[in-house]
């Protein structure tokens, strides 16, 4: 009888071939070796497909799926279809993890059925980390905690540095059109955390997430319009929690967020819009930073944010600039 693998690790591939070889060797020498690694080329036109091969001839814990580019949704889909593992870990073709990350999960996880790690946001390509830091804070969050925690803290959004009960997916976690192509992930991460029991999150840091210029993260132009698209599909997905009080108050926080980034970064942004006048009156008894209650009393006055934003904007793509790796 084989032998199935406790976790199943699920790697979308696309034209990564500069950064895919530093992944895998992160994933097959972790020092929890019970795993399977599913590399999931979706249609790459560099060769990344080459080196997945390469990676599978040479190791029988990895396998690989060879797709005609449908999206990383459709990625992640293809691999979770295709997993044995009890668990299920998701790691993008250029981050790695820590060599002990697997091991340190697994014991914080728990009775859980999800856990959520921190992440290290690494802008000096060669400062990298082989081990995870210290365990840090960890706490158990019931399904609608963690949802309210997602909507208001962007780190809990993505899958990096999570482990999730295989059982926990369905036809439904997927179930988005192709043209979500930024935040499809964490409406996966609310689908998920509404199916848990319990989630745990740590502050502990199990994953390398490195910020690369030509990233879609970096590269993607948010618009109104396309907000306002994905924010249907995330009430939707709150539709049977939306009653709540707490999920209520925390979907103001992520729209006050959204709106934020948007005057930010968008020049030709119009604060006339229903969606923006509406969501501002709706801001007052929320706890924002002084920055944010500045960027909120300057959408009521046109003329004087024409000025202000000019200012902030500089400060805002200076944090940008001078994070720290």
């Amino acid at each position: 009888m084989i032998k199935t693998p406790h976790i199943s690790i699920i790697v979308p591939v696309y034209n990564v071939e500069l950064y895919l070889a530093t992944c895998i060797n992160s994933l097959i020498n972790q020092t929890f070796s019970d795993i399977e690694i599913l590399l999931v080329d979706d249609g790459s036109l560099d060769g990344s497909g080459n080196i997945c091969d390469k990676y599978a001839s040479e190791d029988s814990r990895i396998r690989v799926f060879h797709t005609s580019n449908n999206g990383v949704t459709f990625a992640r889909k293809t691999g979770t279809e295709n997993a044995q593992g009890e668990w299920i870990c998701f790691v993008d073709s250029d981050d790695t993890m820590p060599l002990d990350a697997l091991s340190q999960m697994l014991h914080m996880v728990g009775n859980c059925d999800m856990l959520k790690g921190d992440h290290r946001k690494i802008h000096n390509i060669d400062a990298s980390s082989s081990q995870c830091s210290i365990q840090q804070d960890l706490i158990q969050l019931q399904s609608t905690d963690f949802i309210c925690e997602c909507l208001k803290n962007w780190k809990l959004r993505g899958p990096w540095g999570s482990l999730y009960k295989r059982k926990l997916f369905d036809n439904s976690i997927f179930d988005l059109p192709r043209d979500i192509v930024r935040g499809e992930d964490y409406i996966m991460n609310v689908r998920l955390g509404n199916k848990a029991k319990q989630i745990a999150v740590t502050t502990s840091i199990v994953y390398n997430y490195f910020d690369r210029p030509g990233s879609c993260m970096n590269t993607f132009i948010p618009t109104l319009q396309y907000e306002k698209q994905f924010e249907k599909y995330l009430v939707a997905t709150l539709d049977s929690i939306l009653n709540s009080k707490e999920i209520k108050e925390a979907l103001f926080y992520h729209r006050y967020a959204v709106i934020k980034t948007l005057y930010l970064t968008n020049k030709k942004l119009d604060t006339k819009d229903t969606y923006i006048t509406e969501l501002i009156k709706n801001t007052r008894h929320l706890n924002l930073s002084k920055e944010d209650n500045i960027i909120r009393h300057l959408y009521k006055y046109p003329r004087l944010a024409k000025t202000s934003l000019k200012t902030l904007r500089i400060l805002h793509n200076l944090k940008e600039i001078i994070k720290p790796s």
